[in-house]
């Protein structure tokens, strides 16, 4: 079960807390201070058995001898650029090193240590793919170097061969698809952390010269930072590097299927940032910034468990870029290394305990289906899950013993099971029933407005508690026989319909059936998925679905907080979603293209588009000169409609089009909406929602010089009132005609507007989906949806 994480259904914050002591597990056995600040550590043994820490530091790089962890001794030190970023790795007793300011990769013989501190020291700045600086590196079992990050064209993957001369490296391949922070090879797959473009990458690199991708999946916050492998291959952990993320398990062993099996955050401190995870006899060592090491039994990879940890940053917590940078845990002695960028080198000495496996599964007494949504709690501790799609679970904790284990859900008697025994390295397995008095069970058809049953509609039941969702079958029909009563908002959506909300609808014994019909017509406010799709070359701020998160710069709104008010759901598209700082996830050096589902305009007697989009275009060098527009294409031609200005941002504006005005209609209709982030770069974020082709015609709205203004109807649903509210009107209010017409363009509703503002009263008039337009002799609007409910 992913901590803290449930799929389409909620979120569970788990062992965010912050832990009652220092340490768990781990104890300080030496350490050395720094008057330069520290970054990455890696170790090495001679053949004698001293054991070495080799440090970067700001001003150069340091090895000293840590065989005696009480007293830490620096042996050498090669002075080099001031950089905070320097990391380490070995291979036949040489060290090599990276930076991120000039002098290429420094490699340092060691093989004459103890004997002899004077170290030979040489530099390589390539030949093939000349740089200067490179953000990490790794070097797998085949002597094989991969330089990430290098300031070389994209700075994916410089591959050098150390076999030779392990002094002079030579060149033999370059994977340059994209910017890779960090990564790890074994065999020939490089897995690769693309920070930039927020996923993991598989690179088949078997032939140097002409490496290829074998797959790519996102990381949890799309910040892919580091991955480490399992030592058996078949698994990948990854960081994100931001604040509260996680760390994820991937079953990697088939990459044409690449799957999650567990996340997990750290109980060390609210907010901290992982940055690097390391893998050893099936534990993860992961250095976070302000808490220190972090210790986590990945035996079971679906089933990660914190078992230790240690604070070498006491003077910061929570979010931010101080404290421990690396980990390394594979001295011969057992030994931890960690750089805390303040405080120096530690040497820990770990007690590597397993965790206490509790995994099951959660049904629902009466029928018999699986719970999603039910809290496990052991009792004591801070430990505890939530059962995801499939009512299953799978957590643990370090301590054993006899423990009490609740289960709860809303609508549910919760249910205590007692003297549970928990042994360390040990699956407990534990299935539960959970029974309601409050159970319904529910059915529902849909059908259009001709009463044919649709299939496939998505329907979705929810409220504060509890989600229900279905797709309707072959007879338009659903029905679960575990629905709690309650009171629900009832969402109801195909593409190619317009979709219909429902509000605080009551279930019960009484009221247990839903009979819907939709109206045909193409509408999506993005609560459901129908198949919009999203490409482009954009390194990052692709377009995204989701509840948009908001980012602000200079006190201006640049991510939306919010999408449109009075649609279905809180969800729109959006170009990157990450939230954090305005800069971390807009659209980046490149365009971003969203394209919608097919459309059939064939039948539509005069179709209009409207839609509603958001704009944001600041920051940067000089003046703005980013780009969202909107294109139609009927699948022969493709036209513009609509571009942003950079004078209008950080709202919400409403777009309305006649589509014959542009281009002829076909049943080959799509949308499309481009951002593009131009040279030399700016802030640019863009969003769109409410998205609408209705047909004029059957509305007996004929054609007429356009309305020019700007006008909402709010709120939308509602149960009967409405506001209208006219902005930048060119023309006279006074004889403005405002007409309310059913699906059926059955005139249902009209008065005279003599201001800016009139509220109109639908109460009496059934439930359901009306249109309305402005209109003032032969000046027109189109038309909005007003959606009355009770």
């Amino acid at each position: 079960m992913k901590k803290g994480w449930f799929v389409g259904y909620w979120l569970l914050a788990v062992g965010l807390t912050n832990y009652a002591s220092a340490q768990l597990n781990v104890t300080e056995l030496g350490k050395l201070t720094y008057t330069e600040s520290l970054s990455d550590v890696w170790g090495w043994a001679d053949g004698s058995g001293n054991e070495y820490a080799l440090v970067g530091v700001n001003d150069g790089f340091s090895v000293v001898d840590i065989t005696n962890p009480a007293n830490p001794v620096e042996v050498f030190f090669d002075p080099g650029a001031s950089t905070i970023w320097r990391d380490i790795k070995t291979w036949n007793n040489h060290a090599y090193v990276t930076n991120e300011s000039t002098g290429g990769l420094l490699i340092v013989d060691l093989s004459t240590l103890p004997a002899n501190p004077n170290l030979t020291t040489t530099s390589f700045t390539g030949i093939l793919y000349p740089f200067e600086s490179a953000h990490n590196l790794y070097i797998d079992e085949n002597g094989i170097c991969y330089l990430f990050g290098a300031d070389y064209s994209e700075g994916g993957a410089i591959m050098l061969d150390l076999t030779v001369d392990p002094m002079n490296p030579v060149e033999v391949g370059l994977f340059d698809d994209f910017y890779f922070h960090d990564g790890v090879a074994r065999g020939d797959t490089l897995f690769g952390g693309a920070i930039s473009d927020g996923f993991t990458a598989a690179v088949d690199v078997s032939n140097k010269s002409n490496p290829q991708v074998l797959a790519t999946w996102e990381t949890p916050h799309k910040f892919s930072h580091n991955c480490w492998m399992s030592d058996n291959g078949n698994y990948v952990f990854t960081t994100d590097e931001v604040s509260g993320a996680y760390i994820a398990s991937y079953d990697v062993s088939d990459l044409g299927n690449v799957t999650e099996l567990d996340r997990y955050q750290t109980s060390m401190g609210n907010d901290v940032i992982p940055h690097n995870t390391h893998f050893f006899d099936n534990y993860l060592i992961t250095s976070y910034y302000t808490a220190g090491v972090n210790i986590v039994d990945v035996s079971r990879p679906n089933n990660i468990v914190e078992v230790g940890w240690f604070d070498t940053s006491p003077q910061f917590s929570g979010n931010g870029f101080n404290g421990a940078w690396g980990a390394y845990p594979w001295l011969p002695s057992g030994n931890i290394l960690i750089t805390d960028i303040e405080e120096g080198l530690y040497i820990l000495g770990p007690t590597y305990v397993r965790g206490c496996y509790l995994e099951g599964s959660v049904t629902d007494s009466t029928c018999g289906l699986s719970l999603v949504g039910v809290t496990i709690d052991i009792i004591g501790t801070s430990a505890t899950d939530g059962t995801d799609a499939n009512g299953d679970y799978a957590f643990g904790t370090v301590s054993n013993g006899l423990f009490d284990v609740q289960f709860s859900k809303p609508g549910y008697n919760t249910k205590i099971v007692s003297n549970v025994v928990l042994v360390n390295g040990q699956l407990t397995n534990l299935i539960v029933e959970l029974y309601s008095p409050n159970l319904v069970s529910y059915s529902g058809v849909v059908s259009d407005v001709v009463t044919a049953n649709l299939q496939g509609v998505d329907v979705e039941i929810t409220n504060a508690d509890n989600t229900y969702s279905f797709v309707t079958d072959v007879n338009g029909g659903f029905s679960q026989c575990n629905v709690v009563s309650g009171t629900y908002d009832i969402t109801i959506g195909q593409w190619g319909y317009q979709t219909q909300c429902l509000q605080n609808q009551v279930i019960n014994t009484t009221n247990n059936f839903l009979d819907v019909s939709l109206i045909e017509g193409y509408y999506d406010d993005f609560i459901f998925n129908y198949g919009w799709t999203a490409s482009g070359d954009a390194s990052k701020g692709m377009w995204e679905r989701g509840d948009p998160k908001g980012t602000t710069f200079n006190g201006d709104e640049v991510n939306p907080e919010f999408d449109v008010t009075g649609d279905c759901g809180d969800k729109a598209y959006v170009t990157g979603n990450g939230g954090g700082s305005a800069g971390l996830d807009d659209v980046d050096d490149g365009t971003t293209i969203l394209a919608s589902p097919v459309f059939d305009l064939t039948a539509y007697g005069d179709a209009y588009l409207s839609y509603y989009r958001w704009f944001f275009n600041r920051g940067g060098f000089g003046t703005p000169n980013d780009r969202l527009e909107t294109y139609i294409t009927n699948g022969t031609d493709t036209v513009l409609i609509d571009a942003a200005d950079t004078l209008t941002v950080s709202q919400w504006v409403f777009k309305n089009f006649r589509i014959s005005d542009y281009i002829s209609k076909s049943a080959n209709m799509q949308v499309i909406f481009e951002a593009e982030d131009a040279q030399p770069g700016h802030l640019i974020e863009g969003a769109v929602d409410v998205f609408s082709v209705v047909d004029s015609a059957a509305s007996a709205i004929n054609d007429a010089e356009e309305f020019t203004g700007n006008w909402v109807v709010f709120p939308n649903p509602s149960k009967g009132k409405f506001e209208v509210r006219i902005s930048n009107f060119e023309q006279e209010i006074s004889n403005t005609e405002l007409v309310i017409y059913n699906v059926l363009g059955e005139k249902v509703y009209s008065s005279i507007m003599s201001q800016q503002s009139t509220i109109i009263n639908l109460q009496s008039k059934p439930d359901g989906v009306y249109f309305i337009h402005l209109q003032q002799e032969e000046i027109k609007t189109g038309m909005l949806k007003l959606v009355k409910m009770r």
